[in-house]
Formats: C-alpha cells, sequence, structure tokens
C-alpha cells in the first residue's frame, strides 16, 4: 500500500466516524422531541390498562402498539439515513437529499437540490468523500439564523461539479472548515468560493 493509498483509507475511516458521531446526534435529537412523546402516550395508555381490564382493552392494546410500532419504525429510519454503507448502496446524491430533507423538518426552511446529468459509477469510498465534504458544509452553514438557498450538482462521465450558494443579509460568507480540504484533497478536486454583497456562492469540481 502506497502512502497516497494510506492517507486515503485513513480519511475513509474519518469520514465514516464522523458520519456515526452525526448519525448518534440526530438519534438524540429525535429522540427529545418527537419520539418522547410518542413513548410518554404508550406508556400512559398501558398505565391505563392495568386499572382497566373491560371491553376496550383490546381496542388501547391495538392503539398502543401502532404508537409504538410507528416510534419505532422512525428510529430505524433515522439510523438508515446516516449509516455509511446506506451511502455507498444509494450514492452520495440520495445522502445529501436525505441530509437536507432532517434539515428541513429541524428548521422548517427548504434549500432546493437541482440534479443536472446522471451521477457516474465511482468507488465507494468516493461516494463517501463526497458526501461528507457536502455534509459538513450544509452542517456548518444551517442554523435558526441562516441557511444554504440552493445546491445544484452537475454530473458527466469525467466530472462531478457542486455548486452551492447562499443569501445572507448579514453579508455573512459560506463557511468552509480545514476538513472540507483535506478530504477534497484526496479527490484531487478544486473549490472555488465567490463572495457578493449578499450572494455567496461555491464552487466544487471533481475531475474523474
Amino acid at each position: 500500500m502506497n502512502g497516497k493509498t494510506r492517507v486515503k483509507g485513513n480519511i475513509e475511516l474519518q469520514c465514516r466516524f464522523e458520519m456515526q458521531e452525526r448519525a448518534l446526534e440526530v438519534i438524540a435529537r429525535e429522540l427529545n422531541e418527537n419520539m418522547i412523546q410518542s413513548l410518554c402516550l404508550a406508556k400512559l395508555q398501558l398505565g391505563s390498562l392495568e386499572k382497566s381490564l373491560g371491553n376496550r382493552e383490546q381496542k388501547k392494546i391495538r392503539e398502543t402498539g401502532r404508537i409504538l410500532y410507528n416510534v419505532i419504525q422512525h428510529l430505524k429510519t433515522v439510523i438508515k439515513q446516516a449509516v455509511p454503507e446506506e451511502i455507498i448502496k444509494s450514492g452520495f446524491i440520495w445522502g445529501i437529499a436525505k441530509e437536507l430533507e432532517q434539515k428541513e423538518q429541524l428548521h422548517g426552511n427548504k434549500v432546493i437540490l437541482r440534479i443536472k446529468g446522471k451521477a457516474p459509477e465511482i468507488s465507494a469510498s468516493d461516494e463517501l468523500l463526497i458526501f461528507c465534504i457536502v455534509q459538513e458544509i450544509i452542517n456548518d452553514n444551517f442554523s435558526s439564523t441562516e441557511q444554504l438557498d440552493e445546491i445544484i450538482i452537475s454530473c458527466t462521465q469525467r466530472k462531478i461539479g457542486i455548486r452551492i450558494s447562499k443569501i445572507s443579509n448579514d453579508s455573512k460568507s459560506i463557511k468552509v472548515a480545514d476538513g472540507v480540504t483535506t478530504k477534497l484533497k484526496q479527490l484531487n478536486g478544486t473549490l472555488d468560493l465567490k463572495s457578493g454583497r449578499k450572494n455567496f456562492s461555491l464552487q466544487i469540481n471533481i475531475e474523474l
């Protein structure tokens, strides 16, 4: 194994660790918000069953079963969306779309995602790296007070282009962490950040 392959392998492991860490954050947030309420309701209904053994018992059991089933299914969905294996199986574009869906559910604001062309076949490690790069940019630029506006992914058999745009009333540019540039180097990609008065854009190009 040469030095470049070893470094890329280390970056891939780092991506997997970061994704698992974010998955735990998502699960914790979901448990703290929607799921706790559902579980409390299920607990109340089960408590009432101990005191009432009449004709309505079976109905309450069924209702409780449905509540618990929905909670479990939702938790499975949250976990599935965040694990590296699902990104490898479904592709980085699928992962980015799911990441934006989660942000919309959390903040109520929608980021437009446009896809041009068909995603080329790339290695599993490259799928993870590209997803981690965009995920990190999304997370660093998404809060209750600011967000991205549009992500355009353009694909050919020889190139992947990702354009991320943002309109900011307080003139805050798009944040790019050191981890993004480190991962992008492993893909031999380039990054071009353009800043206007209120319009900001980030262009990522990856030659295949």
